[in-house]
């Protein structure tokens, strides 16, 4: 296999595995933060040890609203939802700019964005319910978030 040589002007790469200096150099990296990985469990293995032997309780977050957990699962739902529209939304500008000439894609991106951030937004509707004195999430439309999840991956 031949590998062309630098000779100030811009290579042209006849083998496409990488140098050998930028394999060596991932693989120090990666010793290196699993060597920095290794060190803080190592360190707190301790907690881990009284965690397991049940001698350390399990630190628990109070919810921000008190004992109701409707603001903790909004705010949960509604962070997810912006994660998935937002990283779908980056697959759209990366195909729009593609076909940037095209208006037929462009108007099919715009309805399926469209059509994905209404999907979103139903899936957000959501109750909570009490059954027995313990407080349960509803999920308002089971179909429509099925879909979601399949239109979404």
């Amino acid at each position: 296999m031949r590998r062309a040589i630098s000779s100030g002007k811009m290579s042209q790469l006849q083998d496409p595995t990488p140098p050998p200096d930028v394999e060596t150099l991932n693989t120090n990296i990666v010793f290196l933060l699993l060597g920095i990985y290794g060190w803080e469990y190592f360190q707190s293995l301790h907690i881990e040890w009284a965690l397991v032997c049940g001698r350390l309780a399990f630190p628990t977050s109070p919810y921000p609203g008190g004992t109701d957990c409707l603001p903790v699962v909004l705010t949960i739902s509604v962070s997810g939802v912006i994660a998935l529209g937002s990283s779908s939304m980056n697959f759209l500008t990366r195909t729009w700019v593609v076909w940037k000439d095209s208006r037929l894609v462009h108007a099919l991106l715009v309805l399926l964005a469209l059509g994905q951030w209404t999907m979103l937004a139903v899936v957000m509707m959501i109750r909570l319910i009490n059954v027995n004195g313990v407080d349960q999430v509803l999920i308002s439309h089971p179909q429509v978030n099925a879909a979601t999840n399949l239109y979404s991956e």
